[in-house]
């Protein structure tokens, strides 16, 4: 695992502190919890499945110094997960019962975002240091299941960069350059630890007061540091609308194409029967392409806001290779009255390798639900619930379900005594 990345990151926090000549407005929230969980299948799996549950302590600290022209917001999240109960299910013969401490691990989680605004020209750039779970990051990247042996929590580690242009280039047209690069590593041999970069440019037109055409080519390239590398690039186009229907419903369509190739490192060996030798063949490049994009349909009310998303596109993944991941998501989040909060989270994807590297092509789901309450000036205390299923197509084991059980108590630190 990488040694050197907080010394890289904190080049960038150091601009935090550029200039105090200027007249400028600061501000400093900060917040302590902790919560409680139970999940009856942590791994989401049909067979050795684990129960877990314990205490996870949390506190955040979010610091903003801003200009008429320049912003800059930096935040730190730190967590400690502390189990103290497990069981298993249908374990396979041979495999250990873990002990409640493997799923243990210490969170962090370091973030700045700085933002330079010109008459016409928005320079921005966001950069994050994380240290976590696999258990907290995986449902949505590879799944948890299918694994050969029961191991507790595995750490994951990464380090992103994203720079962003906005060019106001007339009073209808915009154009918008973000640049992205991610670097992860994993303390399992699992998982795969890769790199990933992109360039997205959207070019946007304003026909009318609801109406703006979008055109948006992508690029991106991945590579995996495993025994044998991979290495896919993508090339792609997708073009669309934003549409405010009205002043309370909006939709957003992007639609394209996406090319995507593929190159292995290494080779397989075969017996020539005509010549009576073994031969070494080495992997060939593959190409393949795949429908890509977006329909998004938001509307929002002054006391709730519901909304319906459905993707498709090419994901950096710790198999070892690029996914093609589809999903479908609907948000709804609800204030019936001033100090309660209610969401709820639906979620149905289904992802396969890119190339046809590996057989892991996999269906998932969850839903999820949660209560908020505001009972003092300062405290909030709220009660969440989440089910989640998958599935391996290349697995006769069936689908695995979890239920999960959150209780949690948070207090915001008044910012005069900070």
């Amino acid at each position: 695992m990488a040694t050197n990345r907080q010394p890289v990151f904190l080049a960038l926090i150091a601009a935090l502190a550029a200039s105090h000549a200027i007249a400028a407005e600061t501000s400093i929230e900060s917040t302590v919890g902790l919560q409680f969980e139970f999940d009856d299948n942590i791994r989401v799996t049909p067979k050795n499945r684990i129960e877990l549950s314990g205490w996870v302590p949390r506190a955040g600290v979010t610091g903003t110094w801003a200009t008429r022209r320049f912003r800059a917001e930096s935040t730190l999240n730190l967590s400690s997960e502390i189990y103290d109960h497990t069981s298993t299910t249908y374990l396979a013969p041979g495999l250990a019962e873990p002990e409640a401490e493997d799923f243990n691990s210490d969170n962090q989680d370091l973030s700045a975002n700085l933002a330079y605004d010109w008459e016409r020209h928005t320079l921005s750039l966001f950069g994050q240091y994380r240290r976590d779970s696999t258990l907290n990051t995986q449902f949505l990247d590879t799944g948890l299941g299918g694994l050969g042996e029961i191991e507790g929590a595995s750490r994951v580690e990464d380090l992103a960069f994203r720079p962003e242009w906005d060019w106001q280039i007339t009073q209808r047209q915009e154009l918008v350059t973000t640049l992205q690069w991610l670097d992860k590593d994993y303390d399992s041999e699992f998982y795969s630890d890769y790199q990933y970069s992109s360039a997205n440019i959207a070019w946007s037109y304003l026909l009318n007061e609801r109406l703006h055409i979008q055109v948006v080519p992508r690029y991106s390239f991945y590579e995996s540091r495993t025994r044998n590398s991979v290495e896919s690039t993508t090339y792609g186009l997708e073009a669309g609308a934003l549409w405010a229907y009205t002043e309370k419903l909006y939709l957003n369509v992007l639609l394209g194409a996406t090319e995507v190739s593929t190159e292995v490192d290494g080779g397989y060996y075969t017996f020539d029967f005509e010549n009576f030798q073994i031969v070494f063949v080495e992997y060939e490049k593959q190409t393949s392409n795949g429908f890509t994009g977006n329909i998004t349909v938001d509307y929002e009310e002054e006391s709730y806001n519901l909304k319906f998303d459905v993707f498709s596109r090419y994901s950096p993944s710790a198999d070892g290779g690029l996914r093609e991941d589809t999903q479908a998501r609907i948000t709804w989040k609800w204030n019936p009255m001033q100090r309660m909060r209610i969401n709820i989270d639906t979620r149905y994807g289904w992802s396969k390798d890119a190339n046809s590297l590996t057989d892991r092509e996999r269906e998932y789901g969850e839903v999820g639900f949660r209560v908020g309450y505001q009972f003092a000036r300062n405290w909030w205390a709220s009660l969440r619930y989440r089910f989640r299923t998958q599935e391996y197509k290349a697995q006769d084991a069936g689908a695995g379900e979890s239920n999960r059980v959150v209780a949690s108590v948070s207090y915001q630190l008044p910012t005069d005594i900070l």
